[in-house]
């Protein structure tokens, strides 16, 4: 039993840091940026959903949905000011050292501002399933709250894998994360990906999709435009 409650307590917190390594790796191989502010955003996020809760007297569901929409908002704004001129600006930087000092720099800021706002102290999370730990299959046992991860992680990976594998977004998300070479090589249609040489004629090309232009107005094949 004991065996059976260090596994499971062990693919809850697995289940946690699986989710951040996704954020982090799709985020490096589509923009090449090295977010290490991953973890501060959650942390910001769970310090300010107890704050709303436990000390405000705020509704937890109005507590969360207040919260994403502050740090989802922070993250927008830093990106906008901050990486897009970094990147892109009149002295664009380039390589992933830069942005590594960026994010790295951001970690710091973020931890800076929860210990002036929330104090250092530990606080327990507000509960989301009031009630004892489960019991799995007579022998382990399970909090209520890691059950609540484990199938959000599920629910979680598998949007995500459905969205890569099956959406037009998707497969430029994966086209971005390819080397030059393979990119150039492949082109993207809606209704899936597929080699296409660069010697053919436009006319026998397939429709490739701008991921700066994704509208349905803009995916055009060169051959259609002509006539």
């Amino acid at each position: 039993m004991k065996f059976g409650n260090l596994v499971l307590a062990g693919l809850v917190t697995g289940s946690i840091y699986a989710v951040f390594a996704v954020c982090v790796s799709v985020w490096y191989r589509v923009s090449n940026i090295l977010n290490l502010a991953v973890g501060d955003f959650a942390m910001l996020g769970a310090l300010g959903v107890d704050n709303l809760v436990r000390v405000r007297n705020w509704p937890l569901p109005a507590a969360i949905l207040t919260t994403l929409a502050v740090v989802a908002a922070f993250g927008y704004v830093y990106d906008r000011v901050v990486l897009r001129l970094a990147l892109d600006g009149r002295r664009a930087q380039e390589g992933i050292v830069v942005t590594f000092f960026f994010t790295f720099a951001l970690s710091f800021f973020i931890d800076g501002v929860a210990k002036v706002l929330f104090g250092t102290d530990v606080h327990a999370a507000p509960a989301l399933w009031n009630g004892s730990s489960l019991t799995v299959l007579g022998g382990p046992h399970i909090e209520r709250a890691g059950v609540l991860v484990l199938a959000c992680a599920l629910i979680i990976g598998s949007a995500f894998w459905l969205y890569i594998r099956y959406t037009l977004g998707g497969k430029a998300m994966e086209a971005c994360g390819r080397t030059r070479s393979e990119r150039a090589s492949r082109a993207l249609t809606p209704g899936g990906t597929g080699g296409s040489s660069s010697s053919a004629p436009p006319s026998s090309r397939p429709c490739s999709a701008s991921w700066n232009h994704p509208s349905p107005a803009t995916r055009t094949c060169p051959a259609r435009r002509s006539r």
